[in-house]
């Protein structure tokens, strides 16, 4: 799928966060701290008719738990 930008939602420890960027610098990066975790998702995404992506380590997502993110993450399926 072709997108004009990505919006990539950090919900794990990055690092190389310049690496999300493609060469026009046209993608946005969202780092999304565990306090943060309900409000900044509430109000910037993901969307589905997007070209979002979720970047989280499995131990997060573990953490965090199933539902929760489904929940969140407004995700109907896995």
């Amino acid at each position: 799928m072709s997108c004009p930008s990505t919006r990539f939602f950090l919900l794990s420890r990055f690092d190389q966060a310049l690496e999300l960027q493609d060469a026009a610098f046209s993608n946005v990066v969202f780092q999304v701290l565990p306090k943060d975790f309900h409000g900044a998702l509430t109000r910037h995404g993901p969307r589905r008719d997007r070209c979002d992506a979720v970047v989280v380590t499995r131990e997060d997502a573990e953490s965090y738990g199933e539902r929760t993110l489904e929940t969140r993450l407004g995700a109907g399926g896995p």
